[in-house]
């Protein structure tokens, strides 16, 4: 099953999980079960000027019947809802979390951080994928300042392990093509030596994963006119280097991956649009490619 939460209520979420769920086949959407309000559902329904129903924790909308978990507890419904999810969700499903914003996770500053903090995991990597490109971040929602210190032969190892232990359950990798951290990669030490962390991770990782190829690291800036495919995984040093690329090629069908954990999480690569919230006019392109990509 895919164990779907509903996001901020006052987004986007609803409106392109709905629109997305209607264009699947009715085998797909019986493995959908979505974990929401009831108000913030309803509201959004009715946005969409939809003839439904929602009965016997059921939405019923002309012959596709999804299942719903309605939520009632008291603050961050984003929140309230994954963790409902959790509560349920079995080794072989798959979390989709919906968009919604940084301050709804009780002082952590998203999806992942909370992930890693729950189970303890601080070396979960964020990553993503679409039809073209599979991209992870050595580091991620950090300063600037903070993200050379962060980047150690050992966190390399660690994300780049959990990577390859578990990506090729989903997707077929063949290359592991790493960027660098310093502008020209250095220029052998002239600015900077952090690349030195890279290169001595990856003959470990040549060692613990010797099926794989590795490239890198090369230089951010020129990284991609090197030619890669989708059996590529490309492993950027930071957020921005890598995402500006990633949305660059991907558009709104990109998928944020998470794996690591006990279970698969997964999320549309965009935002929340408040500013589109019940104008029935967000693109749902984004949310109905992760869903044909996760449902058989």
């Amino acid at each position: 099953m895919i164990l779907v939460t509903q996001g901020h209520e006052k987004s986007i979420s609803l409106e392109v999980f709905i629109k997305s769920y209607l264009c699947l086949s009715l085998a797909k959407q019986k493995q959908v079960k979505l974990y929401c309000y009831l108000d913030s559902l309803s509201h959004t329904l009715d946005s969409l000027n939809m003839a439904y129903q929602i009965h016997d924790n059921k939405l019923i909308i002309s012959s596709s019947f999804l299942e719903l978990k309605l939520i009632d507890k008291s603050g961050s419904e984003s929140l309230n809802c994954i963790e409902a999810a959790i509560d349920d969700i079995g080794d072989l499903d798959i979390l989709l979390t919906l968009p919604t914003s940084k301050d709804q996770f009780n002082g952590q500053s998203g999806h992942t951080e909370y992930f890693r903090k729950r189970y303890n995991l601080r070396d979960i990597p964020m990553s993503f994928l679409s039809k073209n490109m599979n991209a992870s971040l050595l580091t991620d929602h950090i300063a600037i300042k903070d993200i050379s210190k962060n980047i150690t032969k050992d966190s390399i190892v660690n994300k780049v392990s959990i990577l390859l232990k578990k990506y090729p359950q989903y997707k077929e990798l063949k290359r592991v093509i790493f960027s660098g951290i310093n502008p020209h990669n250095g220029e052998s030490g002239q600015m900077g030596s952090e690349e030195n962390e890279i290169y001595a991770a990856i003959k470990i990782l040549k060692k613990n994963f010797p099926n794989f190829e590795y490239l890198g690291p090369l230089p951010a800036d020129t990284l991609i006119f090197n030619g890669y495919d989708n059996r590529d995984l490309i492993i950027f040093s930071s957020h921005d280097q890598g995402l500006g690329i990633f949305k660059q090629q991907s558009g709104l069908l990109g998928i944020n991956i998470t794996f690591g954990l006990p279970f698969l999480r997964i999320s549309p690569d965009h935002g929340t649009a408040f500013n589109l919230y019940l104008k029935n006019k967000a693109n749902y392109q984004g949310c109905l490619y992760l869903l044909e990509e996760f449902t058989k």
